[in-house]
């Protein structure tokens, strides 16, 4: 009677601290979706809209998003029309809880059942306290998603290399499969999880050659996959592969600057392993620590020669960081063992309760706190994207057929629904083969012959702030197939074609709009324009003055 009491006192207490765990992540998450979240949601629209791998109505197949995995789980929700950052982000939230009950389940296998609450606990608690892993949320990006994998395929792994596990042969065959759908999550998992889980397995796993044919197998399906990508995409790889991979732009300073961050994580993780381990050094040995170990290392290595473009709260590093807190709550769960159980119990509701207090303002503001789909459709309608690109949009008659040029793929043309040309390349192969080209005069005319070949009517010709005299220095963009600022004769290019300047409107940066004087729409284009801009922007009254070493090349303002 003793037992089943406590077993239901367990029960209840882990409900009620799930509760309190998800209110605390309702009230403390703040809806940030960024351009890279609206990459998806235009490629889900598209695909709803009959145009699969498309970007924009020009329906040209572009493999400008990082997960497939990701982008159709988001499919069906716009089918439904559903807003697509609160479906980000409750799906991230969804990600949450099972990298958490995935974490219980290995904790399970490695310490034993009697320990897995114990575990389950202080690992959401210690998830809670990072500063990182909430507003990764907050992004809804494919990244949890990410460490999901890559626990999946720890448990099977340990399923796998377990003697006593009468279905190790299937997990050895699901582990395989589990690789495969973490590489449709994050490409870099091929490396991180495929390779680190099979060599872990070769190493212990009994039957080697079982090993090695499943890996077969993999490396066929591996083939078909390129095969298919192949002749949808006519390249092997994303078009973010040719914007982060080769010359490294700050990738050592990205994985320097996390571990900076991580520092007192990593000390507290050193001390109570070297303590676990004083224990007992067959933990050091179990296959799950050393798969999780490779990948964490894997990670930090891959991402050290990567440009690191929107790395937000170190996102790209999720599987170490997810690791490193999952190594710290273990040990601490070994060390302790069954001494301090309700310690275990105790101190990560009072972390909770902790974090939820100090993110509650009052009991007037809970409900609104809690109602997580009106803070984020709150939040989406004042972005300046959305209401620019709304306000053209609704304004434009045949805003379908007009054609943008523009360096942020995601909110904007999400907003405006145009024909799009991506001048930094996401969703633009043509764009993204020029970063691998040296800058020279002939790239620069490359790049301004593809660009111009699509008849722009729209080109927001620069961001960011004009000086005091009205002229406008282009910044280093690590975004643009350009290394150095973006070259003059880009601009010449642009300003003889016919571009004018019609004004400049306020968002995160002021972005400065030209229209082309033989356009089509000219003249609704110009009206639309000018008018948006007397609420949200200003008008240059000597046109839009671009400067640089080499010279100025001056836009007229609309005739």
């Amino acid at each position: 009677m003793g037992l089943v009491k406590t077993h239901i006192s367990s029960r209840l207490f882990t409900a009620i601290f799930l509760l309190i765990f998800l209110l605390t992540i309702l009230v403390t998450i703040v809806p940030y979706p960024n351009d890279d979240t609206y990459v998806y949601f235009n490629y889900a629209r598209n695909f709803v809209a009959g145009r699969p791998f498309a970007y924009d109505v020009r329906n040209i197949p572009t493999e400008g998003f990082t997960s497939l995995i990701y982008l159709l789980l988001l499919i069906p929700f716009e089918a439904l029309h559903i807003n697509m950052a609160f479906v980000s982000i409750v799906l991230n939230i969804l990600a949450l809880f099972l990298v958490i009950g995935l974490g219980v389940g290995l904790a399970a296998k490695i310490l034993g059942n009697d320990h897995a609450l114990s575990f389950g606990l202080l690992f959401s608690s210690i998830i809670i306290l990072d500063v990182n892993i909430l507003p990764i949320i907050a992004h809804g990006l494919e990244t949890l998603f990410n460490p999901v994998s890559v626990l999946a395929a720890a448990y099977l792994l340990a399923r796998a290399c377990d003697n006593n596990d009468p279905k190790r042969a299937l997990a050895l065959h699901l582990f395989f499969a589990a690789a495969f759908v973490s590489f449709l999550i994050r490409p870099e998992n091929l490396l991180v999880v495929g390779a680190c889980g099979g060599l872990v397995l070769l190493l212990r796993y009994p039957d080697r050659r079982k090993v090695i044919l499943d890996g077969v197998i993999f490396g066929f399906a591996l083939v078909v996959y390129f095969g298919l990508k192949y002749i949808i995409f006519k390249d092997l790889f994303p078009t973010g592969f040719y914007r982060k991979i080769g010359d490294n732009f700050g990738g050592e300073v990205y994985v320097v600057s996390a571990l900076i961050d991580y520092l007192p994580w990593l000390i507290a993780g050193l001390i109570i392993s070297f303590l676990a381990f004083r224990k007992s050094r067959r933990l050091l040995q179990h296959p799950v620590i050393i798969f999780l170990g490779l990948v964490s290392l894997s990670t930090l290595a891959f991402f050290s020669q990567t440009n690191p473009l929107v790395g937000y709260n170190f996102r790209f590093l999720i599987n170490a960081i997810t690791a490193l807190l999952f190594f710290i709550s273990l040990f601490v769960i070994y060390w302790i063992g069954m001494r301090w159980r309700y310690v275990t119990y105790g101190l990560p509701l009072v972390i909770l309760l902790y974090t939820f207090f100090f993110n509650f303002r009052s009991f007037d503001n809970l409900l609104v706190d809690l109602n997580l789909y009106d803070r984020t459709v709150t939040i989406v309608d004042n972005i300046p994207y959305v209401r620019f690109g709304t306000y053209l949009r609704t304004h434009l008659p045949d805003y379908e057929k007009i054609t943008l040029v523009f360096g942020d793929a995601g909110i904007f043309p999400y907003a405006f629904q145009s024909r799009f040309v991506d001048a930094d390349g996401l969703a633009e192969p043509y764009v993204a083969h020029l970063f691998r080209i040296p800058d020279s005069p002939e790239k620069a005319e490359k790049y301004t012959d593809y660009t111009l070949s699509w008849k722009p009517d729209i080109i927001i010709m620069g961001f960011g702030a004009v000086n005091v005299d009205g002229t406008w220095i282009p910044p280093i963009n690590h975004h643009s197939p350009f290394q150095e600022p973006q070259p003059l004769s880009v601009f010449a290019s642009f300003r003889d074609y016919g571009m004018e300047y019609v004004c400049s409107v306020k968002s995160f940066y002021d972005i400065h709009v030209t229209v082309w004087k033989d356009s089509p729409y000219y003249n609704s284009l110009v009206t639309v324009l000018k008018t948006y801009c007397e609420q949200n922007g200003y008008i240059l009254s000597k046109g839009f003055i671009v400067e640089s070493k080499d010279g100025k090349v001056t836009f007229p303002p609309v005739s």
